[in-house]
């Protein structure tokens, strides 16, 4: 009898095992499908090792399951890009894990540029951490704010960085020139004549020209370059660490490009240039007072030239 009895035990104290497991089980794969239901990117890692991700973060980086992607990379910061201010995550941030940013700076709106398949797209990135005993967890979030962004800094028909949002490009630049004492140069130009294509062929021909322009210029720059549209025909190109000598060569090499690119309906087209660097001791408004003054010098002195200063 005692046999049986302690058998009997035994077999309660599995079966109750078996079902904790099952229920345990069935928690997770609960948890997973309302993570995959997100459309956001989530990953959850322990701080250092990447524990779980959504179905939405596997789609996006193109791989089928975690371990495949854990093969390849030890963390989703591997394809983090430097963004166009400090607001952008990298691996390291101020000898801190981006994770560990996150979390010690709660007042900061982080972001995260990372391009896929030629397509770049920008996130905005929130962290929470959950605790139990000695389980620690965080899960990061990544809600993507592209059409957002695009909408509130992109010219509008020419897909460039619009005015506003060139200012405070501009602003940042200075501050990282001063502090680590690079060089900063910046072009002005303008289309020649333009007025007159727009009266002789219409705005919508002369709003072609202004994208076509947009993409001739945008394509031939530095991945470092920033090019606006400032209005109208005008246009500014902002060269971080570039001396004044080899600015003046990227504005000359813009114009002759320019200068020989067959245009649609219309033929061709030339630009006027003014190019300056920064100098000691004077604003942000003065450097470009200064740039602006060299482009109506150029403009004054015959066009489709580049003027220095």
């Amino acid at each position: 009898m005692v046999q049986i009895f302690l058998f009997s035990v035994i077999a309660l104290f599995f079966i109750l095992l078996l079902l904790l497991y099952r229920r345990a089980n069935f928690e997770k794969k609960y948890a997973q499908s309302i993570l995959n239901a997100t459309p956001n990117l989530i990953i959850i890692t322990d701080g250092k090792e990447l524990i779980s991700a959504n179905n939405a973060f596997l789609n996006f980086i193109g791989y089928e399951t975690l371990e495949a992607f854990k093969n390849e990379h030890d963390c989703i910061c591997d394809f983090f890009e430097e963004g166009d201010t400090d607001e952008y995550l990298v691996a390291n941030m101020n000898e801190k894990t981006w994770i560990e940013y996150i979390l010690e700076h709660p007042e900061c709106e982080c972001k995260a540029k990372i391009t896929m398949h030629n397509k770049t797209r920008l996130f905005k990135v929130s962290a929470s951490v959950v605790e139990s005993g000695k389980l620690f967890r965080v899960i990061a979030i990544f809600d993507d704010i592209s059409e957002l962004i695009n909408k509130s800094t992109m010219d509008a028909l020419t897909q460039i960085a619009n005015r506003m949002h060139f200012n405070l490009l501009f602003e940042y630049a200075l501050t990282m020139s001063q502090r680590e004492q690079t060089p900063l140069c910046m072009i002005f130009f303008d289309i020649d004549h333009f007025k007159a294509v727009n009266d002789t062929f219409g705005h919508s021909v002369g709003d072609d020209v202004l994208r076509h322009l947009a993409d001739l210029v945008k394509n031939s720059l530095r991945k470092s370059d920033i090019i606006a549209r400032w209005g109208g025909e005008e246009f500014v190109i902002l060269l971080p660490n570039t001396s004044l000598s080899f600015a003046i060569q990227i504005a000359d090499g813009l114009r002759l490009r320019i200068q020989e690119e067959p245009f649609e309906a219309i033929g061709h087209v030339t630009c006027s240039f003014g190019v300056t660097e920064f100098r000691d001791n004077e604003t942000g408004d003065t450097f470009l007072q200064r740039v602006d003054a060299l482009l109506y010098k150029a403009k004054e002195r015959g066009r489709n030239r580049v003027e220095e200063g």
